[in-house]
């Protein structure tokens, strides 16, 4: 082909909308991961949702959960798993379609609050007047469900303890920072607890009590997505098993279908 035939046909190309052309579509996830581990999750993701539906899937990464609820606000993100704080936050823009299910909470999840082992606190009641470490503030097991817990034993964490967020709101970053001292107690998800056992002495941190239970994460899309796009991602996710890699990666077992309605435990929460 010469030159001037490469130019006609590139001229053509651009010409063509890119409806015409097949439209992509960006899936992403709440950041809670290295952006390696979530960039490794969020392909396979991607490719897994292509194959099964047919349409070309690419990966959207966000630095952190500012960004993340932004891109999904913005309308940039198309396909999303995000913890329950941050979906009733953008259901302007998505959609439930599918919950998630885990073994340690089935569809429920609650987080723990830390402490030092040794240190000062030694039950809920001493949180108070405390510095204390969260994952941050959207964060649904890293502060919301704490924060229900003692909020029925009379402490009001955003008045009766200093609240610091954790570096770019990793659940290790918590845990860190209490070890070292930066914060006297911290709340994580709990099935982040032994997420930094490789780093951190055994034993050096405890736990002091258990935050109240609030809703898994959800699987939300787009609301503009044609409906027979949707039933095809909700079919995909609801075959996939927890001996996949993919939700071996996520620290889930399953997907189950789910409405909008099934969330409005977390508003209430949020109402407080």
């Amino acid at each position: 082909m010469n030159i001037r035939k490469k130019l006609i046909l590139c001229m053509i190309l651009l010409a063509i909308p890119c409806s015409a052309l097949g439209e992509i579509y960006k899936i992403s996830m709440i950041p809670r991961h290295s952006a390696e581990e979530n960039l490794k999750i969020m392909s396979m993701l991607a490719k897994y949702f292509s194959s099964k539906t047919g349409k070309t899937i690419e990966p959207l990464i966000t630095r952190d959960y500012f960004e993340f609820e932004k891109a999904l606000l913005s309308g940039e993100i198309d396909i999303s798993i995000e913890n329950p704080t941050v979906y009733v936050r953008v259901t302007s823009m998505h959609e439930v379609i599918a919950s998630a299910v885990d073994n340690l909470g089935g569809g429920m999840v609650r987080g723990l609050m830390i402490a030092r082992k040794g240190g000062s606190i030694k039950m809920l009641s001493d949180i108070k007047g405390k510095k204390v470490c969260i994952v941050g503030k959207t964060s649904t097991a890293g502060f919301l469900s704490p924060k229900l817990k003692l909020s029925g034993e009379g402490i009001v964490v955003d008045k009766d303890c200093t609240l610091v967020e954790a570096v770019e709101n990793k659940q290790e970053n918590v845990i860190f920072s209490v070890l070292a001292g930066d914060a006297d107690a911290g709340f994580i998800k709990e099935s982040a607890f032994h997420k930094a056992d490789e780093f951190i002495p055994p034993g050096s941190i405890s736990v002091i009590g258990e935050g109240a239970w609030l809703p898994n994460d959800a699987f939300s899309v787009k609301k503009t997505l044609p409906q027979d796009f949707k039933n095809a991602l909700f079919e995909a996710a609801k075959s996939l098993n927890e001996f996949d890699e993919i939700m071996v990666g996520l620290g889930l077992s399953s997907w189950r279908s789910a409405k909008d309605s099934a969330y409005d435990s977390v508003r209430a929460a949020l109402a407080q």
